[in-house]
């Protein structure tokens, strides 16, 4: 078992280095690294100022827990059409579709801020409630029902049925939110498996205790301890700027949208690799982890990339 170092307190960056140590599939080009670090400087970028904007009208914790434990995987296979749903007269797909459609659902009368309703959803409500263009709803829609319906047996049976009282009892501090998060409901428990190596990654759970610090009146602790969410996107970026490394076959299979099967090496290396940039690109810029994963992700946006990210079924992201 790999131990957890006093500056690492979620053990994600310690597991991850592990992992990276080993990679066979993926690495980390230092030199490029420092490159990246000279151009962010030169260019005077800074991290994305984030507010309770980007949770849709009226923000509540309950909504943002909501919304986390449903925010994973919107990307389409090939041929498919990509689910979007039309807000304001102006499409909208991924996270920014999954806002309009819980503003939407709450609009017409559905009562989705009572975890008691998460409890005995129907898998025909959650397809009415998430419906998008041309019939389309969102990949893992049954992952779905079960996570929101884990949620709401949780929430109800020790929570009262308010996410509120979750971040209460983790006193408002971060870290201590991602660790009670990922104990009490199912599908933040973002765990993987390298050989004989546990390999923690908690990326929803980690975006769950950043957002939560987003809200009015509300200061969450800690922030530092939290490390980058490991996703498409940002090693997409850094592969883009040569930072981050693929052998020849787990490129082709990529560049090709063939899926990197959940848990597997391949997967897991993308993943650390990740982190463990991100957190050589904090030390080296000064900032949090958190800070320079919101710098690359809102980069990430602004710009197309050359390479498609890795395609991965899986409600971790």
């Amino acid at each position: 078992m790999i131990s957890v170092k006093t500056d690492d307190p979620l053990g994600v960056k310690t597991a991850s280095n592990a992992v990276v140590g080993r990679a066979r599939n993926v690495r980390i080009n230092e030199s490029q690294l420092e490159k990246l670090v000279y151009y962010l400087k030169q260019a005077g970028n800074k991290p994305l100022e984030l507010d309770s904007n980007q949770f849709g009208s009226e923000p509540t914790v309950q909504k943002v827990f909501l919304l986390d434990t449903l925010n994973f995987c919107f990307w389409a296979r090939k041929g498919q059409t990509k689910w979007a749903i039309k807000d304001n007269g102006r499409w909208q797909d991924g996270y920014w579709g999954l806002v309009a459609a819980i503003d939407r659902a709450l609009a017409e009368g559905y009562p989705l801020l009572e975890a008691s309703y998460w409890v005995e959803l129907k898998l025909a409500d959650l397809k009415r409630i998430l419906r998008g263009k041309n019939g389309t709803t969102l990949p893992l829609i049954n992952h779905r029902l079960v996570n929101l319906r884990q949620a709401g047996k949780k929430l109800v049976s020790k929570y009262e049925g308010l996410f509120e009282n979750v971040v209460r009892e983790a006193k408002y501090d971060a870290v201590y939110l991602v660790k009670l998060v990922t104990a009490d409901f199912e599908s933040f428990k973002d765990v993987s498996w390298y050989g004989k190596w546990r390999v923690p990654f908690y990326k929803r759970a980690q975006i769950l205790a950043y957002d939560i610090g987003l809200l009015a009146n509300i200061t969450m602790k800690n922030l530092d301890g939290l490390t980058a969410m490991a996703d498409y996107k940002l090693p997409q970026l850094l592969r883009e700027h040569g930072v981050m490394e693929y052998d020849k076959g787990l490129a082709d299979r990529i560049d090709a949208f063939q899926e990197i099967a959940a848990g597997s090496p391949e997967e897991v290396e993308i993943r650390a690799a990740t982190v463990v940039a991100v957190d050589k690109l904090a030390n080296k810029l000064g900032l949090w982890p958190v800070e320079v994963d919101n710098l690359l992700w809102s980069w990430s946006q602004k710009k197309k990339a050359s390479k498609p990210y890795h395609r991965t079924r899986t409600i971790y992201y």
